[in-house]
Parts: C-alpha cells; sequence; structure tokens
C-alpha cells in the first residue's frame, strides 16, 4: 500500500487480520442473508422473462447430447453449462430420492412445478453475487485500505440492483463476478507481471466475455497493469510480448471456454442481430449522450442510492489525485464500460450491475476519507460514522422495498384474486408463464 493511503487513525489503520476476518464474515452474512431472502418469489410462476429461457436453454442443452448451446445471444455459455450442472445433479438426485424414474417423469413434474429448477439455479446465481461481495473487500484491501474495501463490500452487500439480479437466472451477476476475478488478479500483474498471473487474467476474461458480451472490457485491467509495471519499473522491453499474451490467451480462453461461439459462428451472428434492436418499447435510447445522462444521473442513482452514486464519484476524483495505481486499474474499465453500454441503441437498468462493485469502491474511497484527515481519532472515526450511515440507510431500505415489491408483484395477486373470485371451471388466457395456476 503506498504512503498515501496509510490511514493514521489508531484502531482503524491497523485493522487486525482476525478481527478484519470476522468484519467481512458479518459483511458475507449479510450478502447472503438479503440474496436468499424470499429467493423464491414468485414461484411457481416466472415473473422475469429472461428467466424462462436460460432453463429451456440448459434443457435443451442435455437433450441434445452436445455441447452447443444453440444461442448465443448474452452469448450466456457459461450460465447455461452451469445450469445444465445443475438440472443433471436434480435429475440424478430425483432418481435416487424416487422423486421420478428417468428424464419423462422429470420434464412432467417441472412443467407442474418450475421450482424444482429455478429455486437451485437462482440459488447458483446467488453464490456469485456473494462471491462479488468478497471479491470486491479483496480489490479494495490490497489497492486501497482495509476499511475501504470493508466499506465497497458492505455496501454492495446491501446494493438493491445486486441483490436483485443475484436472485435472478440472467448473466449479469456472474460476469460481474468473472470481471472481479480479472481485476484482482491485475493488482498482481502491476507488482509483478509473472505468467501464470497473466494467463489466470486470461481465464477470466475469457470466462466474462463467454458469459456476457461486455465481459470483454474487464481486458482493459491487467492491460492497464502490464502499462503501469513497465512505467512504474521502465522496463518496456518484455511489455509488448505480456501485452500480446493477453490479447490473444483471452481469445484463446473465450473459445476453449465457448468453442461454438467459433464453431457455430453463423448462429452468433443471427442471434447478435436479434439481441440488437434500434428499438425496444420503453427501452429505446436516446443516442450516446442522452443514454450517458439517464444513466449516470437515473438509472446508478437508482440502482445503488443518490448518496453511494455522489460518494462513487467523489472517490474517483479522490483516486485520480492521489492513487495513480488504483485509478489507472479500476477507473479506466468503470468508464470504457459505462461509455459502451451508453453507445447502445437501447437503455436498460440492469446493464449497469458490473458497475456496481466499481462504483461502491470509488464510494468506500471517499466514505473513508476522513481517516487520512489531520484530526483527532474521535472527530475522524465520527465523520466515516456519518457518511457511513448516511449511505447504509437509504441503500439498505432501497433493498428491502425492491424485495418488498417482487414479493408483492401484480400478477401473484391477480392469481390469488382469480383463484378467490372466478368459479371453479373457469377458463382464462395466461399472458405470462403462469404455471401457480395449472391445474386449477
Amino acid at each position: 500500500m503506498t504512503a498515501a493511503f496509510r490511514l493514521r487513525v489508531p484502531g482503524l489503520s491497523g485493522l487486525l487480520p482476525h478481527r478484519v476476518r470476522w468484519m467481512l464474515g458479518a459483511i458475507l452474512l449479510i450478502a447472503t442473508g438479503f440474496r436468499l431472502w424470499h429467493i423464491d418469489f414468485g414461484l411457481p410462476a416466472l415473473h422475469d422473462p429472461d428467466e424462462p429461457i436460460f432453463v429451456v436453454l440448459s434443457l435443451k442443452l442435455l437433450q441434445s447430447g452436445n455441447f452447443n448451446p444453440g444461442w448465443f445471444g448474452h452469448p450466456g455459455t457459461t450460465t447455461l453449462y452451469l445450469l445444465a450442472l445443475v438440472d443433471i445433479g436434480i435429475i440424478l438426485g430425483g432418481q435416487a430420492l424416487g422423486a421420478f424414474d428417468g428424464p419423462t417423469a422429470f420434464l412432467t413434474a417441472l412443467y407442474a412445478d418450475p421450482s424444482i429448477v429455478v429455486l437451485p439455479a437462482r440459488i447458483l446465481i446467488a453464490m456469485f453475487g456473494i462471491a462479488s461481495v468478497g471479491l470486491t473487500y479483496r480489490i479494495g484491501e490490497r489497492l486501497l485500505s482495509r476499511p475501504a474495501g470493508l466499506v465497497a463490500a458492505l455496501l454492495l452487500a446491501l446494493c438493491p440492483l445486486h441483490v436483485e439480479y443475484s436472485q435472478i437466472i440472467r448473466t449479469d451477476v456472474m460476469a460481474s463476478t468473472f470481471m472481479l476475478s480479472a481485476i484482482l488478479v491485475s493488482v498482481s500483474i502491476a507488482e509483478r507481471p509473472a505468467l501464470r498471473s497473466i494467463l489466470l487474467a486470461c481465464l477470466f476474461v475469457g470466462l466474462a466475455t463467454a458469459t456476457k458480451w461486455p465481459g470483454a472490457s474487464a481486458l482493459i485491467a491487467p492491460v492497464a497493469a502490464v502499462v503501469w509495471h513497465a512505467g512504474n519499473t521502465g522496463d518496456w522491453t518484455r511489455a509488448p510480448v505480456r501485452l500480446a499474451t493477453l490479447i490473444f490467451g483471452s481469445i484463446a480462453a473465450l473459445i476453449l471456454v465457448s468453442p461454438y461461439i467459433l464453431l457455430d459462428h453463423q448462429q452468433v451472428y443471427h442471434d447478435l442481430l436479434k439481441e440488437a434492436p434500434a428499438s425496444h418499447l420503453g427501452a429505446t435510447g436516446l443516442g450516446l449522450g442522452g443514454n450517458l445522462l439517464r444513466y449516470a444521473g437515473g438509472y446508478i442513482p437508482d440502482a445503488m442510492s443518490w448518496p453511494a452514486a455522489a460518494l462513487s464519484a467523489l472517490g474517483m476524483l479522490l483516486l485520480a489525485a492521489r492513487h495513480a495505481r488504483a485509478f489507472v486499474l479500476i477507473a479506466p474499465i468503470t468508464i470504457v464500460f459505462l461509455l459502451g453500454i451508453s453507445a447502445q441503441s437501447l437503455i436498460w437498468l440492469r446493464w449497469v450491475v458490473p458497475l456496481m462493485p466499481l462504483l461502491c469502491l470509488f464510494a468506500g474511497v471517499a466514505i473513508t476519507e476522513p481517516l487520512r484527515l489531520s484530526l483527532t481519532p474521535s472527530t475522524c472515526h465520527a465523520l466515516v460514522a456519518l457518511l457511513l450511515v448516511g449511505t447504509l440507510v437509504p441503500i439498505t431500505f432501497a433493498s428491502i422495498d425492491g424485495r418488498r415489491e417482487r414479493g408483492q408483484d401484480t400478477r401473484s395477486l391477480a392469481t390469488r384474486w382469480a383463484l378467490a373470485q372466478v368459479p371453479p371451471g373457469s377458463r382464462v388466457v395466461l399472458e405470462y408463464f403462469g404455471f401457480d395456476m395449472i391445474g386449477r
């Protein structure tokens, strides 16, 4: 840690490892609680339009008998492969317990109650969300300070958008986890660009890209680390080889993880065209500038609360002024990712999910900034506590409100009303995956 970020406040500047472990354990417990709290929302009905797509595609992957997912819209390969493993575990476990005696009986049970697959799959995604919290702390600890890492992890543990998408079968949180892993390895590359670290970064970039295409932006972090190390040590002779290894190694890792991106390139092209329409009801963009303003001035504050968003902006400025290495490793990927999604013809709140851990790291810098000031320890502690409480209160209530909203979905309320009021034997039309009404 550079001298600029050594904290001078007794009791915080030298947090003991065992105390940090307890704090981090408590934060991970909070993250787990919020992500598993009513993770069965809506079931057996499926309210998110994308969840059935991933469930069906993973089942088709098993039915096809080969490893071609047949769909590359996100591309989502890693997600589909892991979901297929979950399906296999459920089938084998169900057979062992006598719940069903084969694939046909499994599909019949699945149609009657999709929860048998959806709930375990949601828990899988939640585990990636919890891992993201731990990775955020680790990045903060190595690049910034232990207090900044702990604060960033706590903010992410409670972040409303991150909590929401940790409970839905999608690729966003999984891609974010792989991106964070690439950034963490990049810290080691900046210190000592060993071949093992470079190859590990390639693997994580490949996994992130195979999960969701914008995950390729994770390559920025190890590239920046190589350039940082060369500029810091004057060793530019090996930098070109290391950069080439990162670029071609990441491409190789992507193909290794998802070989059908190359083998079935026509389907890839077809799916990419379908995923990039010029307009969408309620999500048509306003151009680069308009989208950027909407993300920065609306979607990001909605995703993590206004106080956290404001402190994130302040934290980025503080890093730029005082800690070049941390700024170089985190800020470029944040800026490029934000510009990348803003340049799209559509605009979605969920697209900022991978930004949440990085913005929480910036906020962690701003909240712990008083610890660097030449003030009495009690004054420093009071300022940090004030900033932390002022950020945690709105972000916590936003997460609780989001959970309450998902638990009181109007479709579920309509189902309850119909079951109570519509005469038995009546016929109704379902315009969503209303498995909770099948057989009624």
